[in-house]
Order: C-alpha cells, then sequence, then structure tokens
C-alpha cells in the first residue's frame, strides 16, 4: 500500500520507538524497496536489518500500479528490480548469511488492469500478492475522498472491489483486508459482515491466502488488518493459511510489531507462512 501523507509523521515516530526484535523464524512478507516509487530504502539496507532482527526472510512486494491516476504509475521495472535481488542474493550466499530474499510483488486491482497483471503474472515471483487501494476515483485515505463520501461508502465501495479481486484470482495473496479501517477507524469498519464472509469464502475456494498486515498498529493504533473477527471468520470458514507483513517502506518499520500478529493468528489457530516459487510452506 501507498503511505503519502502519514510516511514522513511515522518515520519519525518509528525512529523513537525502534524496533529491538522479532520471534525468531517468522519472515516479513510485506516490504517496499527504492523499486516502489513511494520508498528510498535499497534491497541491502533492508537485508542488515531483517539480519538485526533475527527475521528468518523477507519478501520484497514491490507496487505494480497501472491506474494512471497513481503515484507509481508503471514505476516497477522488473528487470532492474530482479538483476539487483539477484546480485544481492549471490553477496549474502557468498557470506555465508542465512537470509530468505524473497521476490514479489503487491498488484493493485487486477480485475481492472488484468492485460498487464497477466504478463507480470508469468515473471519469476516467489509471491504475487493483490490489494485494492482506490475507491470513488482516489486514494482510500486521501483527504479528499474521505471529506467527500462517509465511511460507510467508501467502506461499501471497497468491499465490493474486493470482492471483484477476490473473484478475479489468479494471484496467492490478499493484502490488507479491511484497507479503509486504517484511515477510518474500527467503528466504521462494523456492519459488513454479510460482504466480508462472502469474500472469504471466495478466496478459501481459491486457495488465496490472507496476509495479516501491521501497519495499523504503529500508524493508528489499531489491531492488525485483518481484525481479529475477519480473521476468527476466516478459521471457522475453513481458511488456515496467512502471512505476516509489516507493509514497511523504510528500516524502522520493517518487522514492527510481526510478533502481535503471531501471537493473534496462533491464538486464532491459523499457520503463519511464507511463499517461495509461489508455494505456502509454514514458517
Amino acid at each position: 500500500m501507498t503511505d503519502r501523507e502519514l510516511k514522513k509523521e511515522n518515520q519519525i515516530s518509528n525512529e523513537t520507538d525502534g524496533n529491538k526484535g522479532v520471534e525468531p523464524g517468522l519472515f516479513d512478507m510485506h516490504v517496499h524497496s527504492s523499486f516502489s516509487a513511494d520508498s528510498d530504502t535499497g534491497l541491502a539496507e533492508y537485508a542488515v536489518r531483517a539480519g538485526e532482527l533475527k527475521l528468518k526472510g523477507l519478501c520484497f512486494t514491490e507496487h505494480a500500479d497501472y491506474n494512471p491516476g497513481e503515484e507509481d504509475y508503471d514505476f516497477f521495472s522488473y528487470q532492474d528490480f530482479i538483476i539487483s535481488l539477484k546480485n544481492l542474493q549471490d553477496s549474502l550466499k557468498k557470506s555465508n548469511t542465512e537470509l530468505y530474499l524473497l521476490k514479489g510483488i503487491e498488484y493493485s486491482e487486477p480485475h481492472l488492469y488484468h492485460r498487464k497483471f497477466q504478463e507480470l503474472k508469468e515473471k519469476s515471483f516467489d509471491m504475487i500478492m493483490a490489494a485494492v487501494h482506490w475507491v470513488k476515483g482516489g486514494f482510500v485515505g486521501d483527504q479528499e475522498i474521505t471529506a467527500k463520501y462517509s465511511p460507510r461508502e467508501i467502506f461499501s465501495v471497497y468491499y465490493d472491489k474486493l470482492l471483484k479481486t477476490a473473484k478475479f484470482g489468479g494471484y496467492d495473496v490478499l493484502a490488507h483486508f479491511d484497507f479503509p479501517r486504517r484511515y477510518l477507524g474500527a467503528e466504521a469498519a462494523r456492519g459488513f459482515a454479510r460482504i466480508e464472509s462472502k469474500i472469504l469464502k471466495v478466496l478459501i475456494e481459491q486457495d488465496i491466502v490472507l496476509e495479516v498486515n501491521t501497519s495499523p498498529v504503529r500508524k493508528a493504533g489499531l489491531e492488525p488488518m485483518p481484525s481479529a473477527r475477519i480473521l476468527s471468520e476466516y478459521y471457522r470458514l475453513g481458511g488456515r493459511k496467512v502471512i505476516l507483513g509489516s507493509d514497511a517502506h523504510s528500516l524502522e518499520e520493517l518487522g514492527r510489531d510481526l510478533d502481535q500478529a503471531y501471537s493473534l493468528v496462533q491464538k486464532i489457530g491459523l499457520t503463519a507462512g511464507y511463499f517461495k516459487d509461489r508455494t505456502f510452506r509454514p514458517c
């Protein structure tokens, strides 16, 4: 997801708060580097920080956005990304550094921009993540959207697009299920149980995994996305697999609050894992 107006403010607070480490053996499966337009952190910088945090691995999920209104529009260069990541992986191998560096993308609204999606889908990724970021002609958290439309209108349109994204399929993971909650708050997310269950059923039928995204914890003082209520419904319906992601756009955000997400999914009975070669593997 993009971090627009909150990015600088949260970088400052994160520098103060710090991140002392995470549960050994965990993967941060949602990380944005300078190959995304809204991050200026290099791949190698993240690798060093991941080692300090005792992460077992991380997945670079660069933005793949083909909405002409997006600041990231057509920014992603697959060839440059793959070459840089391969060089880093080779360097780590020579130094006997044990760290999984996985390659992924976060593709926005694949049901709308399906031609480019089909093209990228054939590339060599470990994980393809889909997401919905835009409603009513703008980014879901932009002030012009939240000022013009009610929280219920935003959530209704968002979930309608999320259902279409779920039905479209062809990817491995659905990102930040109840995304507008990060901007609108927990109360605004109430009252959508029926369509949430409908979307979850489609995901389970297609073996699409949920991401547990920790960005609302540090940015809004909220529980991860999806909420515990939605994750419990996912389990009730038969879903079992999840990945954990910080949605980091800077070093200070890498691995943030993964422990909290891991404890949550364990309590519910879900299995946290990672993707390698488009295949889910438990942590």
